[in-house]
């Protein structure tokens, strides 16, 4: 694969061959040194985001020169705020992520400001700006994040029975349009959806942009049969649904 200099100019593709054109480089790395350290999770969210969305494909593929276990064929583009374009090479998220590569802050900046437009949408509850392409493959790539199975057995504590892939994806949206902090904290530890006002009242979920499937009233002899492990697991959803009537 082509090796570039970070911030170098973008020079892989020329706009006389009918593709896309970046202005910089980034993460064109070789088998040599390059700079390491921590990211922001936000940052690597939305750079995995993005690589849903590539460009410039082509037939051959690019091993990693560090461990040959990912490979890539296309490009990742990133919009910076002075409209730079940022062209790196779509290994770069697994360049982060096994590897440790720290990219150049303007590139950092430019992906994290993808992901706070995503989070502002939601906070702002617009949802003609939600029907947005990029808006809707970050949503898809965060409900797929929260696709784990402690949060589909939380959300079955709080149904106080089975719930279905169907509903556990509808439970899922809502739970990304309740905002990042909200949502973050849920995937990290689904006990926190204790504190959400809806849970705690007992109010059936309403997704605000789509219908949810109502999750139904508790049902105590679910507990009784398969309670132990999630009591331990969910103390604040179980005491919560198991609370009596009034309290």
């Amino acid at each position: 694969m082509a090796v570039y200099d970070d911030l170098s100019p973008y020079t892989y593709w020329t706009a006389e061959e009918g593709v896309e054109v970046a202005d910089l480089n980034v993460g064109w790395l070789g088998a040599g040194e390059f700079p390491t350290g921590p990211v922001d999770p936000a940052f690597l969210a939305g750079l995995n985001v993005l690589a849903d969305l590539p460009v410039n494909a082509t037939r051959g593929t690019h091993d990693c020169p560090f461990c040959a276990q990912a490979w890539g064929n296309a490009e990742i583009h990133v919009l910076g705020p002075d409209r730079t374009i940022y062209g790196a090479p779509s290994l770069i998220t697994h360049y982060v992520d096994a590897h440790g590569y720290l990219p150049p802050q303007p590139f950092v900046d430019a992906v994290l400001i993808r992901v706070r437009a995503f989070w502002d949408t939601i906070e702002r509850f617009d949802p003609p700006a939600a029907q947005d392409a990029q808006f809707r493959m970050s949503l898809r790539w965060f409900m797929g994040k929260a696709l784990t199975w402690s949060l589909w057995d939380a959300a079955e504590v709080i149904n106080g029975g089975p719930v279905s892939k169907e509903t556990f994806r509808d439970f899922r949206h809502w739970l990304v349009w309740q905002g990042s902090s909200t949502f973050t904290a849920a995937v990290c530890l689904p006990d926190t959806l204790a504190a959400i006002p809806q849970i705690r009242n007992g109010l059936p979920l309403m997704d605000p942009i789509c219908s949810i499937t109502p999750l139904a009233p508790t049902e105590p002899e679910f507990y009784r049969v398969k309670g132990i492990a999630r009591t331990q697991r969910f103390p604040n959803l179980t005491a919560l649904r198991e609370a009596p009537e009034g309290s």
